[in-house]
């Protein structure tokens, strides 16, 4: 069965780049390889609609610490809306992989390691909420998301929970931005 998604072009690109560490990672494990084959599903559906995105130096927040954002090119401006149809077991593994990212950067010690962008982490929830919306069954594993995100039946979206929105609002205090 496919699932029919619709986020903006950005958000996709966002969450492209997030997902470039499950695509590069070697698959040692039979579980790890199925992830990584389905983030470079994602991957080739986003190239095959022209879209591209790369980091690209903006500026210094301090020596030595360097401040990049995302660019998004493509035929597609970034706010279009862009539909995909994934299969759902490709759904679920993307899901994981979303709540990974989300599970990592609210651990401090493994947060420092893996220093995923904001609109990565944003792009991650988004994607999540958008599966829950519109998949038939639940794909999501929310065991691992206790904790991590709750989901708002008045706003219909995922939300993070006090522990994950810190980290969040640490990244864009870093960039010197704001969420809003």
């Amino acid at each position: 069965m496919d699932v029919k998604l619709i986020l903006p072009a950005r958000t996709w690109a966002a969450l492209d780049a997030a997902l470039a560490f499950f695509r590069t990672a070697p698959g040692d494990v039979s579980s790890a390889q199925r992830l990584r084959r389905h983030c470079c599903v994602l991957h080739n559906l986003l190239q095959r609609l022209g879209l591209r995105s790369s980091y690209v130096r903006v500026g210094s927040v301090a020596p030595g610490r360097e401040l990049f954002r995302l660019r998004v090119r493509g035929d597609h401006g970034p706010l279009h809306p862009l539909e995909l149809c994934l299969n759902e077991s490709v759904a679920r593994s993307l899901a994981v992989a979303c709540l990974t990212i989300i599970e990592v950067q609210t651990d401090a010690e493994l947060g420092r390691l893996l220093d995923h962008e904001a609109e990565e982490l944003l792009a991650a929830r988004h994607f999540l909420s958008e599966l829950r919306k519109t998949s038939a069954r639940k794909i999501i594993p929310l065991r691992r998301a206790r904790g991590l995100i709750v989901w708002d039946e008045r706003r219909r979206e995922y939300l993070f929970t006090a522990q994950a929105a810190w980290r969040v609002q640490e990244h864009f205090l870093r960039a010197g931005a704001s969420p809003n």
